[in-house]
């Protein structure tokens, strides 16, 4: 239990004394959807097929790369919390390149047959 709160701890203080990545993050992706839904037609469909796959090959690929940003690795995940943070941390990263993707990967033209 002490490794999720002193994960969520840390998620806390750098969320309050850093707001300035998160909050771009967010006006980024805020962004990206206004544009989107200013523009019309657009081709949902086919953006979420892209988006959602790209999402998961990104999300696993975090799901490994993330452990080494700390000097760790995989194998070094022994207990279940180190487990569930990195897959919740993977699966968040996962999650906002599928939400980034989606509207962008949306404004492409439908081909027309």
């Amino acid at each position: 239990m002490t490794e999720i709160l002193l994960g969520l701890n840390i998620l806390y203080e750098w969320f309050l004394l850093g707001p300035v990545v998160p909050g771009i993050l967010f006006l980024v992706l805020v962004a990206f959807y206004i544009m989107a839904f200013i523009k019309k037609p657009l081709n949902w469909k086919q953006g979420w097929s892209y988006s959602w796959k790209t999402g998961l090959l990104l999300g696993i690929i975090a799901f490994f790369v993330i452990p080494m940003m700390v000097d760790s690795s995989v194998t070094e995940l022994k207990y279940l919390p180190d487990w569930l943070m990195n897959i919740g941390t993977s699966l968040a990263v996962g999650g906002y390149v599928v939400l980034f993707l989606w509207p962008l990967l949306s404004l492409k033209k439908q081909k027309t047959a």
